[in-house]
């Protein structure tokens, strides 16, 4: 329990306890309001200043860790020297008691004052000083700077955290596309002949694909053309459509990025062939002989697209590759061949996001 006050009454002989218990008592309530108020800090006052290679303190007051009472009645002045550009020195202020009235030999009354002092380094909890300033030597002179500017406490370590794996996904799915038979309009090349969406739950890194492609070019009047030459075996009737198989088996990859989409294939059928814009290509197969040798430049191009929204799409297209002479497109329209085509889609996507 603390002290908190005496009990008089008329005729009370005080004695040196009732003292005692009185300035106990006043002192314990006094303890109570400097701990509210802030151990280790300043109070007011003792504000800094340099001049002439002297550090100025002006009055103020403080209390310490302990709960002293640090004060200062007039300005203090130290000599300050530095030995190196940018060293620092911290003024601090500490408690000091004075004792005076001598009575028998007995210092009879307490004073509370205040010791300034210079220090190398910031003072920790263990030291009974109070830091009010800190003083830095710039190539312009002596600086003043408040403590909480003080850089040499190092910063609190950051958290450990565990590392997170890589969150890597797989999807695969087959999309097939049909095209009937329609004609080839070359005046109005390149056409889309159709798309079809591919729905994910989450945006994909990249996706491997391997395509087969089908098309069938119908003429109906290339039956006559198509006879044999010497007779051994009978032209079939010139009214019977002939039709002209070319077929494509790729194996593609598409890339996505924040630029797009890019991709490439390599063909295995008929004949080697690299494409670096799509994820298959087949061109158009027609006799020589049936008159529409300009055909031969149109291709089917099956290729990965994906909107603005992020919708991705497979689509097949029909586009003309080189230039042809105006007869032999003239001879594309005279004929007016047909195409059917079919596209299987077989793909499989990864996306993710990178641990750390």
């Amino acid at each position: 329990m603390r002290p908190s006050r005496i009990r008089v009454f008329d005729g009370l002989r005080v004695t040196t306890e009732h003292l005692d218990h009185l300035q106990s008592a006043f002192g314990s309530a006094v303890e109570d309001l400097r701990e509210i108020a802030g151990l280790a800090t300043v109070q007011h006052g003792f504000e800094v200043s340099v001049a002439e290679g002297q550090v100025t303190v002006a009055p103020g007051l403080a209390f310490d860790r302990d709960g002293n009472r640090i004060a200062c009645d007039e300005p203090r002045t130290l000599p300050i020297a530095f030995e190196r550009i940018d060293e620092s020195k911290f003024v601090c202020v500490r408690y000091q008691q004075v004792e005076d009235g001598i009575v028998e030999g007995h210092p009879t009354l307490i004073f509370d004052s205040c010791d300034v002092v210079l220090e190398s380094a910031m003072p920790g909890e263990a030291d009974s000083l109070v830091p009010i300033a800190r003083l830095v030597n710039t190539s312009a002179g002596i600086e003043v700077r408040p403590i909480e500017e003080t850089p040499d406490a190092p910063a609190p370590p950051a958290p450990e955290t565990a590392p997170v794996a890589a969150q890597i996904w797989v999807r695969q799915g087959v999309v097939r596309m049909t095209g009937p038979a329609g004609e080839i309009a070359v005046d109005s090349l390149p056409r889309s002949l159709g798309e079809q969406e591919i729905v994910f739950d989450a945006s994909p890194l990249s996706i491997s694909a391997h395509v087969l492609v089908l098309a069938t070019v119908s003429v109906a009047s290339m039956a006559a053309d198509l006879a044999v030459a010497d007779g051994s075996a009978p032209a079939p009737a010139a009214s019977e459509p002939l039709a002209a198989r070319a077929e494509c088996r790729a194996d593609g990859e598409a890339v996505f990025d924040v630029s797009g989409v890019s991709q490439f294939s390599l063909s295995a059928y008929p004949a080697a062939e690299f494409s670096e814009g799509d994820l298959a290509r087949v061109y158009l197969e027609t006799p020589a002989s049936s008159g529409i040798d300009a055909l031969r430049s149109a291709y089917l191009a099956v290729r990965i697209q994906r909107s603005l929204a992020g919708t991705i799409t497979v689509g097949c297209s029909l586009e003309w590759a080189g230039t042809a002479a105006e007869e032999s497109i003239q001879a594309v329209r005279d004929r007016k061949p047909s195409l059917s085509w079919q596209t299987l889609f077989a793909w499989k996507a990864l996306g993710g996001s990178a641990g750390h």
